[in-house]
């Protein structure tokens, strides 16, 4: 579902204070990331954590902050945990799964970056570019049937996607 930005949103519910805290911490660390200060960034996720141990924002923010470090193991630790994070589970989530699927493809980390894709697709089976996004990963690692399933199921969804299509041709090519 694409959604227009005039679409309204429901009302917020009012935040705890610790709520408010954590939330102050996670946009530090996304500022930090933002500016490739992967360090500072690293230091309010966990700062976030202190306050908020299961929250999947300034875990995935932590997740990145080593990898943007080249602390690629930490990382690692840090998304496999975040994937046993049952508060994740739920589909307005699914771009959470998305974004760390995509921070692993770039660092080519492609298996692990399949079983996020998967998850988001779990939360939201009808998303063309969580197909299309899986079917990247795929076909980086080798997995070109695979690949052209996914890609398929994103054209079949979205007929005028342009990106799916380049890459199904790419793959016919190939294979």
């Amino acid at each position: 579902k694409r959604f227009s930005k005039t679409e309204e949103k429901e009302p917020e519910e009012e935040k705890t204070p610790e709520e408010e805290e954590r939330d102050k911490l996670v946009r530090l660390g996304e500022i930090h990331m933002e500016k490739n200060e992967f360090h500072s960034a690293e230091y309010e996720f966990k700062n976030a954590l202190k306050v908020d141990e299961s929250s999947v924002k300034a875990s995935l923010g932590l997740g990145q902050s080593f990898v943007g470090q080249g602390k690629i193991e930490e990382a690692k630790e840090v998304f496999s945990a975040l994937g046993e994070n049952e508060e994740l589970y739920k589909e307005e989530n699914k771009h959470t799964f998305n974004e760390l699927g995509i921070s692993l493809r770039k660092q080519e980390m492609y298996d692990e970056a399949v079983k996020n894709y998967h998850r988001a697709i779990q939360l939201d089976t009808d998303d063309p570019v969580l197909h299309y996004n899986l079917s990247l990963a795929l076909y980086h690692s080798g997995q070109m049937a695979t690949a052209k399933k996914f890609l398929s199921s994103a054209i079949e969804m979205d007929g005028k996607f342009e990106d799916a299509k380049k890459l199904l041709k790419l793959i016919e090519s190939k294979v």
